[in-house]
């Protein structure tokens, strides 16, 4: 069924009617009430350009709707406004402009969210319904390397992220927009909070400081390591064997005590 463009055609009262594809149909705005007393369980609106739903367009659907498809329509946020879904399970959003999800998302008991191929750059609302969701496709947006914190929540739930090795994330070096592997992020990319940095810088430095006493105890006329025991005194007395039958080593001028 192909219905003109910005041509409401209502579903009213057909209470036996599940299952609704409008893929493709050319509809850029679904109406308030347009699906009213049909309690759908899937809803396919996938294909529509610039498809704008604004708050009610789904809201007879509250407590019947389980699958919602609303790929390849390259809409905003703005014009993705979904109601709380809740028995949403299954939602597709890829191939849109999102820079944020649809906080109505937040009441779904969702388990499949697929998001691939949008703006977003984090996630806020995750923990929301992380609990619920067995499966999520991520690649194709571009993730901050420096927020990645939902991704460690979708690890915590033992969550299934089957695109996560071709996901990336961007951050800027130099002043240069860069990008790496999600999954192989190294540390130093991203601002340290506060305090961090000078912690690392003083151990680095402790640590060059007691490299460098050990190389000298090394080279201080041909000793060996073992006799760098005594570095943790001020002082630090040098004296040598004797063989046996010879009389006592003569004392040591002071000026071969070594000071540390």
């Amino acid at each position: 069924m192909s219905a003109p463009r910005d041509t409401c055609t209502p579903f009213y009262n057909m209470p036996r009617l599940k299952h609704l594809s409008l893929s493709k149909k050319n509809i850029s705005r679904l109406q308030p009430h347009t699906i009213n007393q049909t309690p759908l369980l899937s809803l396919d609106l996938s294909g529509n350009r610039d498809l704008s739903m604004p708050m009610g367009a789904l809201g007879e659907l509250e407590l019947s709707l389980q699958e919602l498809s609303l790929r390849d329509n390259q809409m905003d946020e703005g014009q993705a406004v979904l109601p709380c879904l809740g028995t949403l399970q299954v939602l597709d959003l890829s191939g849109n402009h999102l820079s944020l999800l649809p906080p109505g998302l937040s009441c779904s008991p969702l388990e499949s969210l697929d998001i691939w191929n949008n703006n977003l750059q984090t996630l806020g609302t995750v923990r929301n319904w992380s609990h619920s969701l067995r499966v999520m496709s991520v690649a194709g947006n571009p993730w901050s390397c420096c927020s990645l914190g939902w991704l460690d929540t979708l690890h915590a739930a033992s969550m299934a992220v089957p695109d996560l090795r071709q996901s990336r994330c961007v951050f800027q070096e130099h002043g240069w927009n860069m990008s790496a592997g999600i999954t192989s992020t190294p540390r130093w990319i991203c601002p340290q909070p506060e305090g961090t940095a000078s912690l690392a810088l003083l151990m680095a430095l402790m640590g060059l400081s007691l490299l460098c006493a050990w190389a000298f105890c090394l080279l201080r006329k041909g000793q060996k390591a073992l006799g760098c025991v005594g570095l943790g005194s001020n002082r630090v007395g040098v004296s040598q064997s004797h063989h046996k039958g010879e009389g006592p080593a003569e004392e040591m001028p002071p000026d071969s005590i070594t000071k540390v």
